[in-house]
């Protein structure tokens, strides 16, 4: 059985983690194994997280601006569109208003 690996930080210039390490805690409880990228994070160490670690569930944060969030998200899922496509799965968690953002990509 293929083991159930998540990688989640937070994205871009956001240093807000605590709901990054409560969304690990709940899927390390869960049963999966976990990869804490910390805040900050570019898009390319996520993607590249993701192979090196083979996961097959990646956790998004973005808590500041949503026009900021807008445009990260929409570079995130332009550069994951293959991963996406492989059958990684993507979760976001922020604001609401920057959650609308990540459901106008694909995040939802």
């Amino acid at each position: 059985m293929k083991r159930k690996v998540v990688v989640a930080g937070a994205l871009g210039e956001c240093v807000h983690v605590a709901g990054v390490m409560s969304f690990l805690s709940v899927a390390q409880q869960a049963g999966w194994d976990t990869v804490f990228l910390g805040p900050a994070t570019p898009i390319e160490q996520f993607l590249q997280a993701v192979q090196d670690y083979d996961a097959t569930l990646v956790g998004v944060s973005y808590r500041l601006t949503p026009e900021t969030g807008a445009r990260l998200l929409a570079d995130f899922a332009e550069a994951a569109d293959e991963l996406k496509g492989a059958g990684v799965r993507f979760a976001f968690g922020g604001t609401p208003p920057v959650a609308d953002q990540a459901h106008a990509t694909w995040f939802l």
